[in-house]
């Protein structure tokens, strides 16, 4: 759906699948069992706070491999949140957040459409991966290039990353209170988990 159709995003290089890639066409989905999180970490007068959500969906797919590098071939990655799901803590910040600032009656969803652009193997079960896409937040998009750990266990693969975010990049009105604004520079966290499809 950090984004159901973000961060179908950004994030993430997920795919990097790099470990074990086979030579055929393959596909991951995101496992909604796993316990999966999206957040992002705003400050505002010298203190932070988060706003996160497990309500992340997406998808990673690829045409193949080049067995002499182990690239990824002809790679789409999807990723969305439900920003309607992210929670700050606080029902009144949770609701000027989505109504006031995100929109999310017009824009539920935050998405990263990219491709893998890289990939470095850091042992058995782990891969570096860098990506490269559009972010799609409050109606409009915006490059985003990520790079983020992928890790093999078993059937699933873990995708983690962190990544800045300017809001104003997507035409986000800066949040202010009592003449205060809010750093409009949050930090995003992405920590999913994708399984292979049979």
């Amino acid at each position: 759906m950090i984004m159901r159709s973000l961060l179908r995003t950004p994030l993430l290089f997920l795919l990097a699948i790099g470990i074990a890639v086979p030579a055929a066409s393959d596909e991951l989905h995101v496992d909604k069992t796993a316990a999966n999180r999206v957040s992002f970490t705003a400050r505002f007068m010298g203190e932070t706070f988060d706003g996160v959500t497990s309500k992340i969906d997406g998808y990673v797919f690829w045409k193949g491999a080049d067995p002499s590098t182990g690239m990824l071939s002809g790679t789409d990655l999807y990723f969305e949140v439900d920003l309607n799901a992210l929670d700050t803590g606080i029902g009144l910040r949770n609701h000027h957040m989505q109504d006031d600032y995100l929109k999310t009656d017009k824009f539920p969803y935050a998405a990263f459409k990219g491709t893998v652009t890289k990939m470095v193997r850091q042992g058995a079960t782990d891969t570096l991966v860098a990506v490269e896409g559009k972010l799609s937040l409050h109606g409009q998009d915006h490059p985003l290039a990520v790079t983020g750990r992928v890790t093999m266990d078993g059937e699933r693969v873990r995708l983690t990353c962190t990544f800045p975010l300017d809001i104003r990049d997507h035409g986000i009105e800066v949040p202010s209170l009592m003449g205060a604004k809010v750093d409009p520079n949050l930090s995003m966290s992405v920590d999913v988990t994708l399984l292979k499809v049979k």
